[in-house]
């Protein structure tokens, strides 16, 4: 009986034809059922799977072809040859959710984005009125009103389309920027809570670029300031400060969104792991967990940044000249209660959607792990591909 090490084109494989068992310079491992891991000279090889008393292992370097026979414990030369082959333990092959293709995560993202702005965008029309100069004293159906009375039922899904379309793609940029984050953290415990902060700001900063524009043109819109889209783009673009108009209140997106985001991905993450602490950790997270993490979440992060919501939508269709000019004209002209403008349509339209927002991404990346190990099962035959959470 003995080992023979095959080392081929693209890769080496080290083929076990012998029983399991103990003796001298080999380790078993019951629950596999075979052999450790082998590492002989610079050659390391992983384990790839297992059938019977027979175990396929694959090189992780990439050598001429060579051929070489290992004697087994017991034999005169067992010595010599385990100078030269040492044993470590076998990982399984696997894959986590962390390991899904970046442009799936991308996708997912934009299309939760996009779905999550369908469900809720009435509610954000009526927070818009609420919200400017015009609407400051308005309650909930007062602004509903105006709404319909405007524009009948389309004054509801005033500039949907635009918002929806900029923010599913800067949704796709976002949450690609926040997985590559996340990957990038150390697994060997828990990440520190202003980690997953500074990777929640850095995704928005990201994607930015792109909600700035849509959000602009979605409000003006909201406020009926221009008919249409084309209407819209044309009367931004031939304003004074030309394409530079499009970013009109950056600034304010920035100081909303930037804590917003740093809130809303951090926390959602943070809950998931305290609910998992107390809960049993061989449980997997079900649905009714994940909305209300996503719940507490989207209530805690509308409250705290309406006050920026406010001046935001104030520079963005009431023409403001900076930050600074919306937020005190505000609170010299109506109080500092007018800060929080809106803020039952935006708690009420926050909450929701991100119940739906984050959840429904977790549910796409779930399906598209398990679609993922399928494929890797099926392409790799014999494989008994396990996947990690």
């Amino acid at each position: 009986m003995k080992l023979l090490v095959f080392l081929s084109l693209g890769g080496t494989v080290l083929e076990a034809f012998q029983p399991v068992g103990h003796g001298n310079g080999r380790v078993s491992s019951p629950s596999m059922g075979i052999v450790g891991k082998p590492v002989l000279g610079n050659h390391q090889y992983s384990k790839r799977y297992e059938e019977g008393d027979r175990a396929l292992w694959v090189s992780t370097t990439t050598t001429p072809e060579i051929t070489q026979e290992i004697p087994l414990a017991g034999t005169a030369a067992s010595t010599s040859a385990a100078n030269k082959l040492e044993i470590a333990s076998p990982p399984s092959p696997s894959m986590s959710l962390q390991e899904l293709p970046l442009i799936q995560l991308a996708l997912a993202g934009s299309f939760t984005t996009f779905f999550a702005d369908l469900s809720m965008h009435p509610i954000d029309c009526i927070k818009t009125v609420q919200q400017s100069d015009m609407g400051v004293n308005f309650g909930i159906l007062q602004a509903a009103r105006y709404l319909y009375e405007k524009d009948g039922t389309f004054g509801f899904f005033r500039g949907f389309l635009t918002y929806a379309t900029s923010d599913a793609i800067a949704g796709s940029l976002k949450f690609g920027v926040w997985e590559t984050w996340k990957k990038k953290l150390p697994v060997e415990q828990e990440p520190a809570v202003w980690l997953l902060m500074m990777g929640a700001a850095l995704s928005f900063v990201t994607s930015s670029v792109l909600v700035v524009p849509g959000e602009l043109v979605k409000q003006q819109l909201q406020m009926a300031q221009y008919d249409g889209l084309w209407e819209a783009l044309q009367g931004i673009a031939s304003s004074e400060a030309g394409i530079q108009g499009f970013f009109a209140g950056y600034d304010g997106v920035l100081y909303r969104d930037i804590p917003y985001t740093m809130m809303e991905l951090g926390l959602y993450d943070m809950f998931k792991r305290m609910l998992s602490q107390n809960g049993n950790n061989d449980e997997k997270e079900t649905i009714w967990d994940q909305l209300l993490c996503a719940a507490l979440t989207g209530a805690i992060t509308a409250l705290a940044t309406t006050p920026m919501d406010v001046v935001k939508t104030k520079l963005m269709v009431d023409h403001y000249s900076s930050f600074g000019d919306a937020f005190v004209s505000t609170v010299q002209n109506h109080g500092v209660g007018a800060l929080f403008s809106g803020v039952v349509a935006r708690v009420t339209w926050i909450v929701p959607f991100t119940a739906i927002y984050l959840p429904t991404y977790d549910a796409l990346k779930n399906i598209l792990h398990e679609r993922h190990c399928d494929h890797m099962t099926k392409k790799t035959k014999r494989v008994g591909y396990r996947c990690n959470d």
